[in-house]
């Protein structure tokens, strides 16, 4: 099991004038792409359609969190308030919850 206390954190962020009162990392949609037959995980913000991907080691619940703490989570403003995830079985373990 994955040790969840290092993606609790949740900032609540509101763009600039030009943006109005968009909200950022709020709800985000994930899902596992094939790039050249390369598993990858596709993150876009639901609000603002910024979109992020990372390759994935390989296609399992800890390697697919990883990639979205390392995507996400510590490259930019932390978690969102929830995820909207794809069907596949990756993302059914506790490690999701």
């Amino acid at each position: 099991m994955l040790d969840m206390r290092r993606a609790e954190t949740q900032t609540d962020n509101t763009l600039g004038s030009r943006w109005g009162s968009t909200m950022y990392n709020q709800r985000f949609l994930i899902d596992i792409m094939h790039i050249e037959s390369k598993p990858s995980l596709h993150i876009v913000d639901e609000s603002t359609n910024f979109i992020s991907a990372k390759f994935l080691k390989s296609v399992s619940a800890e390697s697919v969190w990883s990639a979205f703490i390392n995507a996400w989570s510590l490259t930019y403003s932390g978690n969102p308030s929830s995820l909207l995830v794809g069907q596949g079985s990756v993302f059914l373990p506790d490690v999701w919850q």
